[in-house]
């Protein structure tokens, strides 16, 4: 977990940079704010992390990874990060891990703001506040603005390329009983990113591309005093690129329901089962390639946490249905032991897949007949815990 102090301390530009040094993790950059920013972990592929923002799956169909570059960490409460396969609870893409990122909407009560300036005529300005009425309802909501004017990214191409990206946040939650509270999120970002590119004529051109990304979402969550908890989210994401020089676009659309229900089995046990429906819509226009095509998806999961003394023991398994690949089983098997004098021993198995996204099948030089990429990960790890000092060593084969 990164928290919100880790991320005023980071000084980030977005949250690309704030998880590009932890261990595990490698972020690849095409250039400065703004630029596509790509995140390898595990050694998998750009496309094998799953992103996730408030709960809800932010990677496009269209083509590569979430938008990264357009989170600015002003609008971030902490980011919550899982490695390795994960395509039992998440479903496609989670190859090399999951990447969650809260938001700051409603996180504190009272008010907050930021500012900064710097080279290239680079400046942020952020504010943020929450508050609680009558005891039953919070509120809290988040505005951040980034601009920088750029510089060339070129020798043989003197022109600067910007950034300007407006974001906002917005959060409610009403407790409307000792178990029950009613939520709604809403996270939007938009602005323009400017690149040097290769126009209609393949000369060296400034282009530019709009761009506009939010996560949606409504959800009510039963926690009962026994332990046992339940929650239905309906969500909607948007992932829309335009190009402005061109008729070059990319448009993802998905909207899911997300069912989860925890039944605790004695102090030791945890039971945890679940169901993600979801209906994505990409539509894509690239050299010269149009595609608009649906595809519906299922995962039900069921997931085991049970302490053996000491020691920790995770088993799950996954059902996926995907409606252009069919059926796939997905399963993770974890095991935590302490040894004594702070030392603690873990193994994970587990599986994963990712499906083909709409480019892959249906874009310029596409094949439609393309079949998912399945993975089988195997980490052992070692941990130790001093006073005030800890060290961890973790091995994977993906």
């Amino acid at each position: 977990v990164i928290d919100r102090a880790a991320i005023e301390n980071a000084l980030a530009l977005d949250a690309a940079e704030l998880i590009a040094a932890l261990p595990g993790v490698e972020v690849a950059r095409t250039g400065g704010p703004g630029q596509p920013a790509t995140i390898f972990m595990r050694g998998a592929e750009s496309n094998h992390t799953a992103v996730l923002i408030d709960g809800v799956r932010m990677n496009p169909g269209t083509i590569g990874g979430a938008a990264l570059q357009n989170i600015l960490p002003e609008s971030i409460e902490r980011i919550e990060i899982v490695k390795g396969a994960r395509s039992t609870l998440y479903g496609t893409d989670a190859i090399g891990g999951v990447i969650n990122l809260i938001t700051r909407a409603g996180a504190a009560r009272g008010a907050s703001g930021f500012a900064s300036a710097g080279r290239y005529g680079t400046n942020a300005f952020a504010a943020d506040g929450g508050a609680t009425l009558g005891e039953v309802v919070d509120l809290g909501g988040s505005i951040s603005w980034q601009n920088s004017n750029g510089y060339a990214p070129l020798l043989s191409h003197d022109v600067r390329r910007g950034y300007h990206n407006r974001s906002g946040n917005l959060s409610a939650t009403w407790h409307a009983g000792e178990a029950l509270q009613l939520s709604a999120r809403a996270w939007h970002a938009a602005g323009v990113s400017e690149y040097t590119g290769y126009d209609a004529t393949f000369s060296l051109a400034p282009l530019s591309q709009d761009f506009r990304t939010a996560a949606y979402a409504v959800t009510a969550a039963w926690d009962a005093p026994a332990g046992m908890d339940a929650r239905a989210t309906l969500s909607r994401a948007l992932d829309h690129i335009d190009q402005n020089q061109v008729d070059d676009y990319a448009h993802t659309r998905r909207d899911s329901l997300d069912l989860q229900f925890d039944l605790p089995l004695g102090a030791q046990q945890r039971l945890t089962a679940g169901a993600l429906l979801a209906r994505e819509n990409a539509e894509a226009l690239s050299y010269g390639t149009r595609f608009d095509a649906d595809t519906d998806t299922a995962l039900v999961y069921l997931q085991d946490q049970l302490h053996i003394g000491a020691g920790e023991v995770l088993l799950a398994t996954g059902y996926n249905h995907h409606e252009t690949f069919g059926n796939r089983w997905t399963w993770n098997a974890e095991a935590g032991y302490p040894l004594g004098a702070g030392l603690r021993v873990s193994a994970a198995a587990g599986t994963a897949f990712h499906a083909p996204d709409g480019t892959d099948r249906f874009g310029w030089g596409g094949n439609p007949d393309l079949e998912p990429e399945f993975a089988r990960e195997y980490a052992p790890g070692l941990a130790w815990q001093g006073a005030g000092q800890s060290a961890r060593i973790d091995a994977s084969e993906n």
